[in-house]
């Protein structure tokens, strides 16, 4: 974060996955840990969350929530849990660091199955969360046969689906990962 700092460059710092200290069960993903995927307590999250935002405050420029919450190996509860994890890092990082942007836990969108299981109704909880992100994070890099068109078809969906929970205009859509030719997961 320092050497970031140096080069006057923007961070994102994503606050999840599940510390293995902090895991309520191994099983659940072993990505970057086991038991990464695993919903912590709320104590500990909260503690997390408030020692980062503690730490580095003006340092950094945006928080997302986790990466790519749709995925089990990556999070393992339900849309409504990460809302609500959502909502308790979004109070503590306005508190710590009120010019911080809040971006919401992000989804992959290729795999089709898993984006319509979580994305959808997470949008449903934040909603009744009284949207506490400034931005709404989506992960659209295609299959390794894909190209940027794809990425186009797969933003025009995430708007399509925003567009169905009522996000409000002020909500940002961020694509925060890209990458092109990689075989897997899926096709």
């Amino acid at each position: 974060i320092g050497n970031a700092n140096t080069q006057n460059v923007q961070i994102l710092y994503v606050l999840g996955g599940t510390p293995t200290w902090a895991a309520t069960n191994k099983k659940q993903g072993t990505y970057p840990n086991k038991g990464a995927a695993s919903v912590p307590k709320m104590k500990d999250w909260k503690s997390w969350v408030n020692a980062v935002t503690k730490r580095y405050g003006d340092s950094i420029e945006s928080y997302q929530i986790w990466n790519e919450a749709d995925l089990t190996n990556f999070w393992a509860g339900t849309p409504k849990q990460m809302a609500d994890l959502t909502k308790a890092a979004a109070k503590i990082i306005r508190k710590n660091d009120p010019t911080a942007k809040i971006v919401s836990a992000s989804s992959t969108v290729r795999l089709a199955s898993s984006y319509k299981r979580f994305f959808p109704a997470y949008l449903k909880a934040l909603k009744k969360a009284k949207w506490p992100v400034d931005v709404i994070a989506v992960h659209t890099y295609p299959d390794g046969k894909g190209n940027p068109g794809t990425r186009v078809d797969y933003i025009e969906k995430v708007q399509g689906d925003m567009k169905k929970a009522k996000v409000p205009a002020s909500k940002a859509l961020w694509d925060t990962e890209v990458n092109y030719g990689i075989r897997g997961p899926g096709k």
